[in-house]
């Protein structure tokens, strides 16, 4: 990213300018701060400097160094640490005095543009001929800072972020990425799929408050469990109790069925009960109904007609044709199936920002409440597959002591495994071993690549900016004229 400043009628010249450019950690604040440290390393002893600048966090990160005493903060509470505590140095060693004004940008000053085309990168702006300067990258000699008995770095750079922070975002990336590459998921994470996903509304629906909550509020923490079982397929159907229990269950059929179907997590919301029809079709026209019905409350002054209209257009809540749900993990995209498990499609988000008219705390608010709405009618069905259960065990002489008991891991234990795989070739079992084994290893070796790489996003930030307009800096100034940059007074 580019960074430039000017300063107008300096003696015999019209004007001074500067630019470089500053790799890692894009942000315009960087941007901004590395171009006053810049220009503060040519302004003489005990000058007074003022800095005009359109950015307001810049200005405010500059207060704090000149307020702060202990420096100790800078390293502990800011971005940009590194820059900030030069700049810092700069200014006690050369005994400036700074003020900074926030002035409005792009208000087609001359030396305005003038900074502005400073600013932008050579060669990947058309009608920019600044080629003076291309491909100066000014880096900052962190070995000069002598006041700190260490700095943080990461491959030969410093951490620009407060160590708390890094440390935070590094066990929040580990916590993903264990998330992402349990096999439950497997399906959901085909780049597909995956991109289809709000994925922090998403994990916003399963924690009505925060977990970190001192208060123990038993309704939240059964919402929460119901949720996330839900999410993770680990509801106690008959085929966790087939597999857990196989001594007490004989089969993981579903009970409540005409025909032989393992009841897995999503069968208990897709079974029909000895009837004809789709449950689907039902939860599909209860979630829109009260979508249109938490819409409407936020948003009273809309037609009815036109919410109908937006959220028809949502093609996962229009029920075409019975699907299969092992199936649909086959398919290139999300279908309600994972709506009824609690994944947020982005197209779902779009539709309901489009009516609140972009107010995206409104809309993320609607989605929320729909979500908790429709998980109690998820949750009452389940009571009820779990009201039959319990009469099916009790005819069968299954006790809750039954099930509680644990089950003793001895030569029995492998001859039920034995008597259930029978049909497999000893060979055939070592080899579905190693495969596992193998799958395993390259799982894991995986992760360790994308931890990496993500680390490597956040400490250096290498790949997820690209453009360059967003990163352009303007100091620009004026000694006599009301927009002005970097004015020095000498004492």
């Amino acid at each position: 990213m580019g960074f430039g400043w000017v300063i107008p009628e300096v003696k015999d010249y019209e004007r001074l300018t500067f630019r470089g450019n500053i790799k890692n950690f894009p942000s315009s604040t960087r941007a901004e701060l590395m171009a006053i440290f810049t220009a503060l390393i040519v302004m003489p002893k005990r000058s007074k400097v003022i800095i005009y600048t359109d950015s307001a966090c810049a200005i405010q990160n500059i207060k704090i160094i000149t307020k702060q005493i202990n420096t100790r903060k800078i390293w502990t509470e800011n971005k940009n640490p590194v820059i900030l505590q030069m700049i810092n140095d700069i200014v006690q060693e050369r005994r400036l005095k700074i003020i900074c004004h926030k002035v409005k940008a792009h208000s087609g000053d001359k030396y305005n543009e003038i900074a502005d085309s400073l600013a932008k990168i050579p060669g990947f702006i058309e009608g920019i001929t600044n080629n003076i300067f291309e491909g100066t990258t000014i880096s900052l000699n962190y070995n000069n800072i002598t006041d700190r008995s260490f700095i943080p770095i990461w491959k030969f750079t410093p951490i620009e972020t407060p160590v708390k922070d890094a440390i935070k975002e590094i066990n929040r990336l580990k916590l993903m990425l264990n998330f992402k590459y349990q096999e439950r998921f497997k399906y959901i994470m085909t780049n597909t799929k995956c991109r289809e996903i709000d994925w922090d509304l998403t994990f916003k629906t399963k924690h009505p408050s925060k977990i970190t909550s001192d208060i123990t509020n038993k309704e939240d923490s059964n919402k929460r469990s119901f949720a996330l079982k839900l999410l993770c397929e680990e509801l106690p159907t008959l085929s966790k109790r087939y597999i857990h229990k196989p001594n007490l269950y004989s089969s993981s059929s579903c009970i409540l069925c005409e025909k032989l179907v393992e009841e897995d997590n999503m069968h208990v919301f897709t079974c029909k009960r000895k009837g004809q029809i789709d449950p689907i079709k039902n939860l599909t026209n209860k979630f829109k109904e009260i979508l249109i019905e938490k819409i409407k409350k936020e948003e009273p002054g809309i037609d009815i007609k036109i919410i109908k209209k937006v959220v028809s257009e949502v093609d996962i809540l229009n029920y075409t044709y019975e699907k299969d749900y092992t199936l649909s993990k086959n398919y290139s995209d999300l279908s309600f199936f994972d709506v009824i498990k609690g994944f947020i499609p982005n197209i779902l988000v779009t539709k309901v920002k489009k009516i609140c008219r972009n107010k995206k705390a409104k809309a993320n608010k609607i989605i929320i409440d729909v979500l908790e709405e429709f998980q109690k009618i998820l949750k009452q069905i389940w009571k009820e597959r779990c009201d039959k259960v319990i009469e099916w065990e009790i005819k069968n002489g299954i006790t809750n002591k039954d099930k509680r008991t644990r089950q003793i891991r001895n030569d029995k234990r492998t001859k039920i495994q034995i008597d259930k795989t029978s049909n497999i070739k000893e060979g055939n079992l070592h080899i579905s071993k190693m495969m596992e084994k193998i799958n395993f290893q390259r799982k894991q070796k995986q992760k360790e690549e994308d931890l990496e790489f993500f680390t490597n996003e956040i400490f250096l930030n290498t790949f997820t900016y690209k453009g360059n307009n967003l990163y352009k800096i303007k100091i620009f100034s004026d000694g006599d004229m009301a927009i002005s940059s970097i004015n020095f007074i000498f004492f």
